[in-house]
């Protein structure tokens, strides 16, 4: 019998976090997945997969999707252990610096 690890859980539950982030932040944009799927370059069928926590995106894709919703990847890719969506705030370059310098 085949058991997943626990990294192998927690990939696959953050897999079906980020694709409802996706979706819901897709929603929100007033955007179809045809839409989202153009302006990222991605194919519908893959935004559908993704959408549902079957895809595990590459950091491209990732990048494509922030790019084609106007906002920052970091944004797109936090995602709560509450599973809710929430809007995340991005640190900037100099805030890290002064975390790190502090």
């Amino acid at each position: 019998m085949n058991r997943l690890s626990s990294v192998q859980r927690q990939a696959m539950d953050y897999s079906r976090r980020l694709g409802q982030r996706v979706r819901v932040i897709r929603s929100v944009a007033g955007l179809t997945r045809k839409e989202l799927a153009d302006r990222s370059h991605v194919s519908e069928r893959y935004l559908a997969s993704l959408e549902l926590g079957h895809a595990n995106p590459s950091l491209e894709i990732l990048f494509r999707l922030a790019t084609a919703l106007d906002m920052p990847i970091e944004r797109l890719i936090c995602v709560h252990a509450t599973n809710q969506v929430r809007v995340c705030p991005v640190v900037s370059g100099e805030h890290r610096l002064h975390a790190a310098a502090g």
